[in-house]
């Protein structure tokens, strides 16, 4: 990372501010379309299954190309069978058919939202190149996956018919989005120093590596803070902030369980910082009713 960058983020990391870092992703995502070159890869033949094949000119199955506003595409693809396999073998169901058009109503309505929020929607939509579709297991439930070896891609389940789906997709795009935002930051500079550390996740409900336990704590901050804007600016139905309430006590408990997480030996001097910012962000919110 050039040193003028490094010291932004440190700066960013010092002082209170939103947790997705407005502002930042454009000079993040930069360094990261600067590797991406010496392999052949710009934007626009950017995709999951080429960046897996390590070839810009393979197959691409595209459904559709959503415009998101200053210059910035987000194409929604079908992952090639060869590409598939690998999500596969970690439990990710695939949907046999796709009927496209009311996905990609749903992701338009899910980013509207998300834009309610202009620094975070900035955010999001500068690593949201490549959109993949999965199979949730049921109605009321969702399913997303980031992979931290491809840089600007997320697979989400797309919610059919249910009440508050949209936000449920919003949160979705936001959690993967900030995890391809953290691994970046992660690249250049460091959060974690000793990987071999294992601590409990309220997450996962087992130990986890201290790097994965970092990462949820950041992608639910940064979770919270937008239902906590979009709450207080008096931007949801009243069914809406039903689920916004239930969704950030529901967090709120999940950090509880790692309010030490500042102390655990393993974490940089910048990860320390982060950490602590995250959590003392989070207690002062809860001094005021939601």
């Amino acid at each position: 990372m050039p040193s003028g960058i490094r010291e932004a983020f440190r700066a960013v990391l010092s002082r209170s501010a939103d947790p997705w870092f407005p502002g930042m992703a454009e000079s993040m995502t930069a360094i990261t379309w600067q590797a991406l070159a010496r392999r052949g890869f710009v934007p626009t033949n950017y995709g999951t299954h080429r960046w897996l094949e390590n070839k810009p000119t393979a197959e691409c199955l595209e459904f559709a190309t959503l415009d998101l506003g200053n210059s910035l595409e987000c194409r929604i693809e079908e992952l090639p069978a060869p590409s598939r396999v690998r999500y596969e073998r970690s439990g990710l169901a695939f949907p046999g058919s796709l009927s496209i058009e009311p996905h990609i109503a749903t992701v338009r309505s899910a980013l509207s939202l998300i834009a309610l929020v202009p620094s975070l929607y900035a955010t999001v939509a500068a690593y949201l190149r490549t959109l993949h579709v999965l199979q949730a297991p049921g109605t009321d439930f969702d399913v997303s996956h980031s992979d931290p070896e491809v840089p600007f891609s997320i697979f989400v389940s797309i919610p059919s018919g249910e009440q508050e789906g949209k936000l449920r997709l919003a949160e979705s795009i936001i959690h993967e989005c900030m995890h391809l935002q953290l691994t970046i930051i992660e690249a250049e500079l460091p959060l974690v120093c000793d990987r071999n550390v294992l601590i409990f996740s309220p997450w996962q409900q087992t130990a986890r590596p201290l790097s994965g336990v970092l990462h949820a704590l950041y992608v639910f901050s940064v979770i919270d803070a937008y239902f906590q804007v979009l709450h207080c600016g008096h931007l949801l139905t009243q069914e809406e902030k039903i689920f916004v309430d239930k969704r950030r006590v529901q967090i709120a408990q999940e950090v509880t369980q790692v309010a030490d997480l500042a102390n655990v030996e393993g974490l940089t001097n910048e990860g320390g910082v982060l950490v602590g910012q995250l959590l003392r962000r989070f207690v002062l919110d809860r001094r005021h009713p939601m």
